[in-house]
């Protein structure tokens, strides 16, 4: 009866409208959760239920992505106020998290269950985005790529969803134990392998990552992730040490401190105090004089002293 269901449940997940899809989370999180107690007996999965799996988890993944209509407000609308419809794009990015959110319920569970498809899919898609931007770029304007998917300039869409994957792959690893990008190597869930492999798989997707250049589009969805997911595997600097001049000089850059979107101006400035914590006091002296030089502009005061009424409120000493 199960194996039956199947092909319906992969039917309704593919559809376009996330309204239908969306409404069988709950039978694919039931179904899920019997594949995962087989394992865990150690009942061998039926050639019908690996072919579900095989076939899902694209589908999962796809799903991932911000749709290429989603609407992003302007630069100089960034940090309006309510009035200009911002109440409606929180509401469509609140479900938009939601659905992200159910969706790597089920990609890390089939993550448990198949840890070598999971790789095959979720890694190499990651794998694939960072190539395809470094060898043609990235657009902050368009949302799909130029020539079609995985063709010519990427397009912010698929460039958010490699970040997004690359971060969703080193927490699956980091549920385990934590990362020790020059520790010992520890066991993965399920026996998936050797730690110290996928920790070095994880410090090459970063790699990827920092030098497709992807972190020079100036859409509003990809610096912050980008710089985050630096911050949170910050382990990876300590035995890629080159790397941390490249990523500085981003966070300096036009998309990092300076960047267009004052809306994410906030988060980015956070990820650097983070960032410059990480790195140790003789690295932080070779940068001190380009760090203050890319950020002098930004400290400036603006103070309108006719503002200040001479006299219209007692001073500290006044009131004693």
């Amino acid at each position: 009866m199960l194996e039956q269901l199947l092909p319906l449940l992969l039917s309704f997940l593919s559809h376009t409208q996330s309204e239908v899809s969306s409404a069988v989370f709950p039978a694919i999180n039931d179904v899920l959760g019997v594949l995962k107690k087989l394992q865990r007996e150690g009942v061998a999965l039926s050639t019908v239920q690996q072919q579900f799996l095989t076939q899902i988890l694209p589908v999962l993944v796809e799903k991932l992505q911000y749709r290429d209509d989603y609407a992003w407000p302007a630069p100089s609308d960034a940090a309006a106020g309510d009035t200009d419809g911002s109440l409606d794009e929180d509401d469509d990015e609140a479900m938009f998290s939601e659905l992200r959110h159910s969706l790597r319920v089920f990609i890390d569970a089939i993550g448990q269950i198949a840890p070598e498809l999971y790789d095959s899919v979720v890694l190499a898609t990651a794998q694939d985005i960072f190539r395809q931007c470094s060898q043609y770029g990235v657009s902050a304007e368009r949302a799909g790529d130029e020539g079609g998917r995985g063709r010519g300039q990427l397009g912010w869409v698929r460039a958010e969803l490699g970040i997004y994957l690359t971060q969703a792959f080193g927490e699956r690893l980091s549920s385990s134990k934590g990362l020790r990008f020059g520790g010992t190597r520890f066991a993965q869930p399920n026996g998936a392998g050797s730690g110290t492999l996928a920790i070095a798989t994880l410090k090459d997707l970063l790699t990827m990552m920092i030098q497709s250049g992807i972190v020079g589009s100036s859409h509003p969805a990809i610096a912050p992730m980008y710089f985050e997911n630096l911050v949170r595997f910050g382990g990876y600097f300590e035995v890629e040490r080159d790397a941390a001049a490249p990523v500085l000089q981003s966070f300096l850059g036009a998309t990092g401190v300076h960047h267009q979107y004052r809306s994410v101006r906030p988060r980015i400035w956070y990820f650097l105090h983070r960032f410059v914590k990480l790195l140790p006091a003789p690295a932080l002296a070779t940068y001190s004089s380009d760090f203050v030089s890319a950020v002098a502009g930004l400290l400036k005061i603006s103070a309108d002293p006719s503002s200040i009424g001479v006299g219209s409120s007692y001073g500290l000493f006044d009131s004693q």
